[in-house]
C-alpha cells in the first residue's frame, strides 16, 4: 500500500461497490497545518461566591438605618442623616468593593406587619422582602452582610433576630461618634496588637451545685478552652481561669487580659440585672459579668489598664449585649415567680445596648466584635432537659474552628443562629401534632424556649470583622 492511500469505514450502499477509499491530495500539507474546527462551547454556571467575601457583589455588605416621617427623599437615599463616621464607612466600603454599598431603611412609623417584613432601598426605589430576597448588591437584592447602624430604640432587637435568620448581621451604635471603631474597621484592624495565638477563657462557678454557672462552664467555656488547648498552634497561649480550681474574680480576669493581650476572650457568668427596684442603677450596670465573689466586672477598672485592641469577646451572661422592653418569655412564668420578676425588671430598662460592649467598641483601640445575649439564658438551651445531651456545639464551633479560620464573625455564628430555625421547625411540627389531638403537649415547651434563647444571641460590631489568619 502506498503512503498516500487511505481507506474509510464508509460504504455507499451501491451493490458491487467496495467500501470508500482514496488517496491524499496534493494540498495535504496545508491542511495538516490548519487548526481543527472548534466544537461548540458549553458554559457551566459560574462558581458560587465565597460566603466570606463581602466584596463580591453576589454577597455584598450594606447598612440598615431608621427612617422616620419627615425625612427627605435625598436623606433617605443618601444616608446623610447617619453619623459622619458611618457615612465615611459606607463610602470606604463602596470604594474598596467597586460598587455602591446599599443603604436599607427600617421604617419606624410603618405598620408592624410591614416594617418587620421589608427594608426599603430608597436609592433604587424598591421595597425588599427580608425573607426571600436574593443576596447581593443589585437593586432587587439584600446584601448577605448587614450592619445595623442604630440603637434598639430606633431599629429593634426583634428586627435583628429576623434578619440574622437570613443574613449575617451586626449592630453598631456608639452615640454620634463611632470614629475609632470605623477607623479600625476600614484599616482591617491593621494596627491591632492583640495576639491571635492567645486566648483567655474565664468561667465563674458559684458554690450552689444547682447554679447555672456549673452548666455554663461545662457546656461552653471549658469546651471552648479544650478545643483551643488541643490545637498545637494555640495551646501555649490558651489560658483558662477556671472557677472550679480558683476564684474566677474580675481582678484576676483584668490582670490576665493585661498580661496576655489575647485576641479572643470567652467568659461565662451571671450578668447583673439589679437592683430590680432601681431602674437607673440597673441600666448603668446592665449585663456586667458577675464574678466568683459577686462583684461586677467594672468597665472603668477594666479599661484603666487593658486595651481591647482588635480582640473578639464572647460573653455568655444575662443581658450582656443589652435589654429588650418586651421579652419573648413573657407569659412563661407566673406572677410572683423570681424569673417573672426579673423579666419585668429588665423590661423596665427598655430597649438598650449594655454598657460593657458599648465601652469596648468605642475605645480608642476598639474591640473587633462582641457576642452576647439580650435576654437571660436558660439551662434547657445548654443541655437537653430530657436526655442531658449538650446543645452548645454550634456555638463552640463558631469560636473554634470558625474564628481561627479567619471567617467573618457574622459567618462564624451562622450555624448557631441556624439552630434557632431548627428549634422553630421542631416546635411547629409538634404544634401541628398537638392540634391534631396527639399527646405531645408536654414536648412543645423545650424547642420553643430554646429557639427564643438562641435568637437573642446577637453580634455587636461589624459582621465582616475577622481575626487575622494564623
Amino acid at each position: 500500500m502506498s503512503d498516500d492511500r487511505v481507506r474509510t469505514n464508509a460504504w455507499t450502499g451501491m451493490e458491487g461497490q467496495p467500501p470508500v477509499h482514496g488517496r491524499l491530495g496534493a494540498d495535504r500539507s496545508n491542511w495538516s497545518r490548519t487548526a481543527a474546527r472548534q466544537g461548540p462551547s458549553f458554559l457551566r454556571p459560574p462558581a458560587e461566591p465565597d460566603p466570606a467575601d463581602w466584596r463580591d457583589a453576589r454577597i455584598g455588605w450594606g447598612v440598615v438605618l431608621p427612617a422616620r416621617s419627615g425625612m427627605s427623599a435625598a436623606e433617605l437615599a443618601s444616608g446623610s442623616d447617619a453619623p459622619p463616621a458611618i457615612q465615611r464607612l459606607i463610602a470606604a466600603r463602596s470604594d474598596e468593593a467597586g460598587w455602591q454599598a446599599p443603604i436599607l431603611r427600617y421604617h419606624v412609623d410603618a405598620r408592624a406587619d410591614v416594617r418587620m417584613r421589608f427594608l426599603k432601598n430608597h436609592a433604587a426605589g424598591r421595597e425588599l422582602a427580608i425573607v426571600g430576597s436574593g443576596s447581593g448588591v443589585q437593586a432587587h437584592q439584600l446584601p448577605r452582610y448587614l450592619l445595623i447602624a442604630a440603637g434598639p430604640q430606633d431599629v429593634p432587637w426583634e428586627l435583628q433576630y429576623i434578619l440574622a435568620a437570613q443574613r449575617r448581621v451586626g449592630r453598631l451604635h456608639l452615640g454620634e461618634d463611632p470614629t475609632h471603631y470605623v477607623d479600625a474597621l476600614v484599616s482591617g484592624f491593621r494596627s491591632a496588637e492583640s495576639d491571635v495565638r492567645k486566648s483567655v477563657t474565664w468561667a465563674v462557678v458559684h458554690d450552689d451545685p444547682e447554679d447555672i454557672t456549673h452548666t455554663l462552664r461545662t457546656m461552653i467555656t471549658r469546651k471552648v478552652h479544650r478545643r483551643l488547648a488541643g490545637d498545637s498552634d494555640l495551646a501555649a497561649g490558651a489560658t483558662f481561669l477556671d472557677g472550679k480550681t480558683q476564684a474566677a474574680t474580675s481582678d484576676l480576669l483584668i490582670q490576665t487580659l493585661v498580661r496576655e493581650k489575647p485576641a479572643l476572650v470567652v467568659t461565662s457568668s451571671h450578668g447583673k440585672t439589679g437592683p430590680i427596684q432601681d431602674v437607673d442603677a440597673m441600666r448603668a450596670d446592665l449585663g456586667l459579668p458577675v464574678d466568683q465573689v459577686f462583684r461586677v466586672l467594672s468597665p472603668d477598672a477594666l479599661l484603666a489598664s487593658w486595651e481591647p485592641d482588635g480582640a473578639i469577646w464572647l460573653a455568655h451572661a444575662c443581658c450582656s449585649a443589652g435589654a429588650v422592653a418586651s421579652s419573648h418569655f413573657q407569659g412563661l412564668f407566673d406572677a410572683g415567680d423570681d424569673i417573672h420578676t426579673l423579666l419585668g425588671g429588665v423590661a423596665a430598662v427598655g430597649d438598650q445596648i449594655a454598657p460593657l460592649p458599648t465601652r469596648l467598641l468605642a475605645h480608642e483601640k476598639p474591640l473587633r466584635a462582641f457576642i452576647g445575649q439580650v435576654e437571660p439564658t436558660f439551662d434547657w438551651t445548654l443541655r437537653d432537659p430530657s436526655t442531658g445531651q449538650p446543645l452548645t456545639n454550634a456555638l463552640c464551633d463558631a469560636v473554634y474552628p470558625s474564628l481561627y479560620l479567619a471567617k467573618p464573625v457574622g459567618l462564624a455564628l451562622e450555624s448557631w443562629q441556624d439552630q434557632a430555625d431548627g428549634y422553630n421547625r421542631a416546635w411547629l411540627d409538634l404544634k401541628h401534632r398537638a392540634d391534631a389531638g396527639e399527646d405531645v403537649e408536654g414536648n412543645l415547651l423545650a424547642p420553643r424556649l430554646a429557639a427564643s434563647d438562641v435568637e437573642s444571641t446577637v453580634l455587636l460590631g461589624d459582621p465582616t470583622a475577622a481575626l487575622p489568619e494564623l
